[in-house]
């Protein structure tokens, strides 16, 4: 699995969280919403690489290249770690 570190991020939401992300000259939709991984798996797309953006926020990458889609989904911390 391929991981992308230092990636830029584009645009704010009213949360001050970034709402895409640069990845290998593409610009990928950040998904926050809590039911994202029911979409991701309605849509067919499957876990490809991971991603770091310049303020070390994690993201796992989801694509389905036979429909040309693609979303991140940050990956939580975990506590006590």
């Amino acid at each position: 699995m391929l991981n992308f570190e230092n990636c830029r991020t584009w645009g704010r939401t009213y949360d001050e969280k970034p709402t895409d992300i640069i990845i290998g000259g593409s610009i990928v939709n950040i998904d926050y919403t809590a039911d994202a991984t029911y979409w991701i798996d309605r849509l067919g797309m499957k876990l490809t690489y991971t991603a770091t953006d310049r303020d070390g926020r994690n993201y796992e990458v989801f694509t389905n290249p036979d429909r040309n889609l693609a979303t991140a989904v940050p990956v939580k911390e975990k506590k006590g770690a």
